[in-house]
């Protein structure tokens, strides 16, 4: 009878406990009369674990009218507080920065800062400008692709097609130390600009730990279609001295790279950033000693922080790594190609064909500096 009466009170439970999660809808930031991009900004949350004697993620906050980019990641340290992961500005600061159409040309605005996704293509990409200057054409099996010109009268592009985009569906769920939000997003051919019709899903998921991202582009039309999913994240170095930042990135190859004082952040134990000037483009990355998959870390001990990020799909092939000089900013994109993906035999362009798929997934993980994996990152 007891272990009836336990049972029924567990499914009564469960039942409540799926209701919540079916009608949990998302929160909003504090002000709500706040749109970017027509739409609020998204607040993932959890509670700080009790004690304070470890690092942890906080929060997390989406911009749903910008393509999901992930502006602000927010981290416990122990002794230090909360601190930000990315070098972004508030929320409420960002309206005052779209104001001027010719600054946010494909929403180049907000692709500068937090963690913008950069599709369906990648990288830093050269084709024909048009008459007017404001686009870019690109032959692609007798077809002819249309990008955004960075800048008008320039024929370079950089940031995709992506950034503008919101989703037709957004929902999040609760985790047992997290939680997780999912947004779908429609964007057709991009306005004509594509060769087929494509549905992007945005997975992010907070918990402890561990920040999950994945990415799905689905090829819902006719034709193939070209499709590099990458992502652009500026971390914050929370001391502020880039000096001391320890970086390695996983065992790979240099594609092309501009590294004044030419250090090998690809050795055991990485390198210390310095005051150097980092603009490197690496392929063929391969798992470490120990891992099983391959990852990059830095470690900034003056802030007592660390942050792994591990590439957990094989579609990304390329890590490109860029510090400027005097800025305590560091950003370790994980890509499908390199630059000019279009003139490449390899590190180039995917083909998504009609009805298939491909998946983009990356990790972030905190922890304190004595926890570098292998004790690698330690001198």
């Amino acid at each position: 009878m007891l272990t009836v009466l336990a049972l029924a009170c567990f499914l009564i439970l469960l039942a409540v406990g799926c209701r919540t999660r079916h009608l949990h809808l998302y929160h909003a930031v504090d002000s709500p009369q706040l749109l970017i991009g027509g739409r609020e900004p998204v607040v993932l949350t959890r509670p700080q674990s009790d004690g304070g004697m470890v690092p942890e993620f906080i929060s997390a906050t989406l911009l749903p009218g910008r393509g999901m980019n992930l502006l602000l990641l927010t981290a416990y340290l122990p002794g230090t507080g909360m601190v930000p992961v990315f070098a972004s500005p508030e929320p409420e600061a960002i309206p005052a920065l779209l104001v001027n159409p010719e600054d946010d040309r494909a929403g180049a605005a907000t692709a500068s800062f937090g963690g913008s996704f950069v599709l369906p293509v990648d990288g830093r990409v050269a084709g024909t400008l048009s008459a007017d200057g404001q686009t870019i054409s690109i032959p692609w099996h007798g077809r002819t692709l249309t990008l955004p010109a960075d800048t008008a009268g320039k024929p370079v592009s950089t940031n995709g097609l992506f950034n503008t985009q919101a989703p037709v569906s957004l929902e999040v769920d609760a985790l047992p130390d997290g939680e997780m939000s999912t947004a779908v997003f429609e964007p057709g051919d991009f306005n004509g600009q594509w060769p087929s019709t494509t549905r992007i899903t945005v997975v992010t998921t907070l918990n402890r730990k561990t920040v999950d991202i994945q990415v799905t582009a689905l090829n819902t039309g006719t034709q193939p279609e070209p499709m590099n999913i990458g992502w652009r994240p500026f971390f914050a170095i929370p001391s502020g001295q880039r000096g001391q930042l320890q970086l390695r990135l996983p065992a790979a190859d240099p594609l092309d790279a501009t590294v004044s004082g030419d250090p090998d952040f690809t050795a055991r134990g990485g390198a210390a950033l310095g005051s150097r000037n980092l603009d490197a483009t690496y392929t063929h990355l391969r798992a470490g000693l120990m891992q099983d998959d391959p990852a990059a870390e830095m470690v900034d001990r003056l802030g007592n922080y660390g942050l792994r990020l591990t590439i957990l799909s094989p579609v990304i092939k390329v890590l490109h790594v860029a510090a400027p000089a005097g800025k305590p900013v560091i950003t370790i994109s994980p890509r499908m190609g390199a630059d000019n993906p279009f003139s490449r035999q390899t590190e180039g362009v995917t083909t998504l064909a009609p009805g298939d798929s491909i998946e983009w997934k990356i990790r972030m993980e905190i922890f304190h500096p004595s926890h570098a994996n292998d004790a690698s990152m330690l001198p």
